[in-house]
């Protein structure tokens, strides 16, 4: 089984920080008040072909060129385009999100793991990979598959060393730098990899596809913040394009005994509400038929 992960968006997620901020002087002159994620999905090892290929039909009926480089924030790729591509992709990049998500939710046996954080420090990073390590874990050792790697889109040598020590602890001895237990067992025990694996996001048609799955939480996470501090949050719930994108997503989070906050959704908050009141209003979305898990 294969794990493609990448990391939210940096230019998002500092464009997001400062607005939290400017929100709350209190938090923005005690902390470093940072929210990052890491996301994407898990894919039986006999899908991924059939899912690039799928993936390049839909990129060439939407672009006509099949090896396109897309992502979810497409405005980042833009000295990859000429003029008439970049034209082409903005005024198709809502439609083509909403139907690879369609595509994705297909596949029943592919399932999405997302972890995002509210943290203070210099390890914001760290935390939500091996959260995403661990609950990939599970998803291992509960399937049929015998060989499991990880793939991740990352070109700054500090933080690959890090990734790289984490993944090698928890691989020979069950646990992170910090003693925390990866619940499922050590990796090696379950047909891990002995190493990650890195690759370029433009060239990699799998990492692509996790860059919309971080990409678009992100967004309905940061809509959130906005209604919820305007106290707009029922306006939100009749939002058709936000609901859209909120039920295409949880379709494929990871669900375990039908709960996807023990599945594939993992939050980690630090002196901040917003990830809390993040987590009670997908419930109560999920309790009211507004979306469905």
């Amino acid at each position: 089984m294969y794990l493609f992960i990448d990391e939210s968006q940096k230019s998002y997620e500092d464009e997001f920080s400062i607005y939290l901020k400017k929100l709350d002087r209190t938090v923005k002159n005690k902390f470093k008040d940072v929210y990052f994620g890491f996301g994407g999905f898990c894919c039986p090892n006999n899908s991924v072909n059939e899912l690039k290929h799928d993936f390049c039909d839909l990129k060439n009926e939407y672009f006509d060129n099949p090896f396109l480089p897309i992502k979810n924030n497409f405005i980042n790729l833009k000295e990859e385009y000429d003029e008439e591509v970049f034209e082409t992709v903005s005024n198709n990049i809502e439609d083509f999100r909403f139907d690879l998500f369609e595509l994705l939710n297909s596949y029943e046996e592919i399932n999405f793991i997302i972890s995002l954080i509210n943290i203070i420090g210099n390890d914001k990073k760290i935390l939500p990979f091996n959260n995403i390590i661990q609950r990939f874990s599970w998803e291992a050792r509960l399937s049929d598959q015998k060989s499991h790697s990880v793939v991740l889109d990352w070109n700054q040598k500090v933080e690959i060393e890090k990734f790289n020590r984490n993944y090698n602890l928890i691989y020979l001895n069950g646990e992170d730098e910090y003693n925390n237990p990866n619940t499922a067992g050590e990796l090696i025990s379950l047909g891990f990899q002995p190493s990650l694996h890195y690759a370029v996001m433009v060239n990699n048609d799998y990492l692509q596809i996790a860059d919309f799955i971080i990409g678009s939480f992100m967004y309905l996470f940061k809509e959130f913040v906005k209604e919820y501090d305007n106290d707009n949050i029922d306006e939100l719930k009749e939002n058709e394009k936000y609901i859209k994108s909120f039920n295409l997503l949880m379709s494929s989070v990871r669900k375990h005994k039908g709960d996807p906050f023990s599945g594939g959704l993992i939050f980690n908050s630090y002196q901040n509400c917003y990830l809390d009141n993040f987590e009670v209003f997908i419930k109560t979305l999920n309790n009211e038929n507004i979306i469905n898990y």
